[in-house]
């Protein structure tokens, strides 16, 4: 069996605006408020950093959305190109 490779997480921004505005929700400013993380946290996630277990969760539980749904596994190789 082959060792799985260390991926990271990033977010689907386009289905949490989607989700956001539907749940009345009309900046990320006010996402960060309602689920108790900072808004820099939000914006550097929105921008492609890997979102922390808070902002994953919070997401979770205040827009309904299953995981699947809203976060995109990036494998390692992707991942380290992105970040050069």
């Amino acid at each position: 069996m082959k060792p799985i490779r260390p991926a990271t997480l990033r977010l689907r921004a386009e289905v949490i605006r989607t989700a956001m505005a539907s749940h009345g929700i009309s900046s990320q400013e006010q996402l960060a408020e309602e689920i108790g993380v900072g808004r820099a946290t939000v914006v550097r996630a929105f921008a492609g950093d890997a979102p922390g277990s808070a902002l994953i969760a919070g997401i979770r539980l205040r827009l309904g959305l299953d995981l699947d749904d809203f976060l995109e596994v990036i494998p390692a190789r992707k991942a380290a190109r992105k970040s050069a």
